[in-house]
C-alpha cells in the first residue's frame, strides 16, 4: 500500500444538458449524489472523497447539500473541467486522484480498490483505468487513478475545449506520452448500463437500488439480480451513450 494520499474528486454539476439536476434525484430516499459518496467511501484504499463542482450558481445546491453532509466541496470552472480537478487536487493536497463522475450511483468500491491497488502496484504507472483500452464493465463503474503530476503534465498540454473538458481524454487519444495499466475483466458486460445520463436510466438504477433495499450491494450482486430480471434491461435500452 503506497503511503501517499489517494483522494477520490467526484466531479459533479446541476446543469446537466440531457437531465438537469440529476445528481440530487432520489434514490431510495437519498440523492444520487449521496450513493456515489457514500459507495466511493466505502474503497479502502482511498483516504478521503470530496466534490468538485462549479462556480456557476446552478450548483449552489450542490454545495448547501455538501455543508449539510460534511462532504468538502471545491468549486472551479465549469467547462474546463481539468482545471478544475488540479485545483482540487492541490487544494487537499493530493499524490493521486481517483476520478468519479457524479452520475454513476453504482460505482463499486471493490473496483475502485481494484485500480487503485493496481495502480500502486505499478510503481511507474501515471494512470490506470478499468474502462481503457476496452470497455469490460458494466458502463457507470469507470474508474480512473491518476498521479497529480500527470494530471498537471495534462493541464499543461490539453489545448482544446474538448480536451478540457473531458479532462483525461488527451490520455486514450495519445496513450504513448504517459505510462498507463489497465484493470479488465475476464466477460464482457460493456452492453449493461448503469450510468445515469436520461430518466430512463434513473428509473432502471432506481429498480436495481429497490431490490437491494440499501446501497451495501456489490456489482456483481447487481449483475446477479439484473441477469434474473433480464427485463429491467429494457428501462433504459434506447439511450444512446454521448461520445466524448
Amino acid at each position: 500500500m503506497s503511503d501517499k494520499k489517494t483522494i477520490a474528486i467526484v466531479q459533479a454539476r446541476m446543469g446537466s444538458q440531457r437531465f438537469r439536476g440529476k445528481i440530487l434525484q432520489p434514490i431510495l430516499d437519498r440523492p444520487m449524489l449521496e450513493w456515489v459518496i457514500r459507495r466511493a467511501g466505502r474503497a479502502k484504499l482511498v483516504d478521503e472523497v470530496i466534490v468538485a463542482t462549479t462556480t456557476n450558481v446552478v450548483d449552489d445546491p450542490v454545495e448547501f447539500w455538501c455543508k449539510q453532509n460534511g462532504v468538502r466541496l471545491f468549486r472551479g470552472p465549469e467547462n474546463d473541467v481539468l482545471d478544475r480537478y488540479v485545483q482540487a487536487a492541490a487544494w487537499v493536497n493530493a499524490d493521486h486522484v481517483v476520478r468519479i463522475t457524479a452520475d454513476c450511483p453504482l460505482i463499486d468500491p471493490g473496483l475502485i480498490d481494484e485500480v487503485v491497488g493496481h495502480f500502486h502496484g505499478n510503481s511507474d504507472c501515471e494512470w490506470c483505468s478499468n474502462f481503457w483500452p476496452e470497455r469490460h464493465f458494466p458502463r457507470g463503474l469507470d474508474v480512473e487513478c491518476i498521479s497529480l503530476d500527470a494530471l498537471r503534465h495534462l493541464n499543461d498540454i490539453a489545448d482544446t475545449p474538448e480536451l478540457r473538458e473531458h479532462v483525461t481524454l488527451a490520455i486514450y487519444r495519445d496513450p504513448a506520452q504517459f505510462r498507463i495499466s489497465s484493470v479488465c475483466n475476464c466477460e464482457d458486460f460493456s452492453y449493461l448500463r448503469w450510468t445515469v445520463d436520461m430518466p430512463e436510466d434513473l428509473a432502471l438504477v432506481r429498480t436495481i437500488a429497490t431490490w437491494f433495499g440499501n446501497d451495501e450491494f456489490t456489482w456483481r450482486e447487481a449483475l446477479d439480480a439484473c441477469r434474473k430480471n433480464w427485463h429491467w434491461n429494457r428501462l433504459n435500452s434506447n439511450i444512446q451513450q454521448r461520445a466524448a
